[in-house]
């Protein structure tokens, strides 16, 4: 929710994301009362029975095919029975219709004190943070476009991508609090994301070379300049899905350097 990555892993292509995921989870402290967003690449009873066995609340979409989440009324609950070693688990799925016409599945262990049917979509909006990061690591800083071959390269290629986007999100973070806001400001403002990121990526070198006051005067340097560089906050704006894929999204001889 802080566009921070706490928590990164590299794995083959064909590695299980559930197995992957666990493992983020089994990273994080605990945070009571939080409640875990996963996308509809995630659902499966082995992971619904982990989380609740941790304690963790979550929701969780589902895809149309996920028979057990799908029921006639808005707001239901459903049961996986007991086996040898498992507990029965009771579980809620919850689905509404989006503006586009099609429905959105849910499944989580909120029970209904917890949280009321209208406020989930709502609540899995909160997620297009994740989308918006996602896009930024694989389009602005081309995370799946690889300039070696070997493991140990592209581990350093991967993971300092990470640190690039972190910092960009603590400048951007320090630069929002800066923006001026005036009462004749009809709309809300924040920092250029794509200004920063290529203003880090120009002088990193000299960052991570220089000492700490010189790295300290040229990242308020940014900062400042950055609340001067700002861009409307539209939070309704809404884009169509582009399903179209081309053979290639990348080229090793186009991608940057850094």
């Amino acid at each position: 929710m802080n566009d921070i990555l706490v928590d990164v892993s590299l794995h083959p292509y064909r590695y299980n994301e559930r197995e992957s995921a666990k493992s983020h989870v089994d990273f994080l402290p605990g945070f009571p009362n939080s409640v875990i967003l996963f996308d509809r690449g995630y659902p499966s009873e082995d992971m619904f029975r982990y989380l609740n066995s941790k304690g963790i609340l979550f929701l969780m979409r589902v895809p149309k095919t996920f028979k057990k989440a799908m029921a006639e009324q808005k707001d239901a609950l459903f049961t996986y029975p007991a086996s040898r070693n498992k507990e029965s688990l009771t579980l809620r799925s919850v689905h509404f219709l989006l503006e586009d016409g099609t429905t959105e599945y849910l499944v989580t262990n909120l029970t209904s004190e917890q949280m009321a049917t209208e406020k989930f979509p709502d609540l899995y909006r909160l997620r297009w943070g994740v989308e918006s990061k996602y896009r930024e690591l694989k389009n602005r800083l081309e995370i799946e476009a690889f300039n070696s071959v070997k493991p140990v390269s592209i581990q350093q290629e991967f993971f300092a991508a990470m640190y690039l986007s972190n910092l960009v999100a603590v400048i951007k973070s320090k630069s929002d609090s800066r923006i001026i806001v005036s009462a004749d400001n009809r709309r809300d403002y924040q920092s250029n994301r794509s200004y920063i990121l290529n203003r880090i990526k120009s002088c990193i070198i000299r960052l991570l070379r220089s000492p700490l006051s010189i790295c300290s005067e040229m990242i308020c340097r940014i900062v400042e300049e950055s609340s001067k560089i700002c861009s409307i906050i539209r939070p309704d704006r809404k884009f169509g899905r582009y399903r179209k894929h081309t053979r290639r999204r990348y080229y090793n001889h186009m991608k940057s350097c850094i």
